[in-house]
């Protein structure tokens, strides 16, 4: 239905997409399901843009707005839940930027990286030939638990 009428796809991500600047955690959290639905379904008339948009939004001095960049990049990670996006080297890369963030940014990055990492995993050889090796270090970088060891 929304694929249909790009006019209806556009009012629900930017419903969306003002509900992920909401004071509650929790209502960030399910408006980020909305718009991944949204990338899901390929909804979106401009996702470029809209992910354009949501790096700016985690490059932000406040925290609010930064979480709200977050959760909208890691719902572009979950919205191709068994194939890998275009911009999947871009969003790596931004979130690889703010995992040692204020909470709740870094549990949001390592929540959405363990779901990636789950829904790719049985395909892992054919997604891992589609990444460059830089994407591949960094994946790895982001999905690894830290070393303690001195």
């Amino acid at each position: 239905m929304l694929c249909d009428k790009p006019e209806s796809a556009v009012r629900a991500e930017k419903f969306a997409l003002s509900l992920m600047r909401d004071s509650r955690v929790e209502v960030r959290q399910s408006a980020a399901k909305l718009l991944t639905g949204l990338m899901h379904c390929r909804a979106l008339p401009d996702e470029d843009k809209t992910l354009h948009s949501l790096i700016k939004s985690c490059r932000s001095k406040e925290l609010r707005e930064r979480h709200s960049g977050v959760l909208g990049l890691c719902a572009y990670l979950s919205s191709r839940p068994y194939s890998l996006g275009p911009k999947l080297g871009d969003v790596l890369t931004e979130l690889a930027r703010h995992t040692n963030g204020p909470d709740p940014i870094p549990a949001t990055i390592r929540t959405a990286l363990a779901d990636f990492r789950r829904t790719h995993q049985d395909d892992w050889p054919k997604h891992r030939e589609q990444l460059t090796e830089e994407e591949l270090d960094l994946l790895a970088d982001l999905t690894s638990p830290p070393s303690y060891c001195a």
